[in-house]
Parts: structure tokens; sequence; C-alpha cells
């Protein structure tokens, strides 16, 4: 193996943070993917420009 490649194996099932408990940009984005089917619009935590759809 090469110490050129890095993997990283996210299992959202795992996941557990509430939104209130979200500490980097790492958790709000996989807290994002886990939850984004259950969300009609984007909550204030998560209001940055990156975490919202472009057209």
């Amino acid at each position: 193996m090469t110490d050129a490649i890095r993997f990283v194996f996210l299992e959202p099932g795992r996941f557990k943070k509430r939104i209130s408990e979200l500490d980097t940009a790492f958790d709000k984005w996989i807290y994002l993917l886990k939850n984004r089917h259950r969300m009609t619009e984007i909550p204030p935590e998560l209001s940055e420009e990156c975490y919202r759809q472009n057209g």
C-alpha cells in the first residue's frame, strides 16, 4: 500500500449527534447527509452557504 491514499468510511447509522451537538463542519455534513430526507428546510444551525442546494 501507499501513504498517498487514505480511505474514510462513513456509517450514518452510527452518527448519533443531535443538531445542537454539532461541533465541526464534518459533523454538520454527516448530519445533513443522514437527515436531509426528513428536512423541509435547512435549519439555522446549517445556514452557511455551503450547506444549501444551488440550482
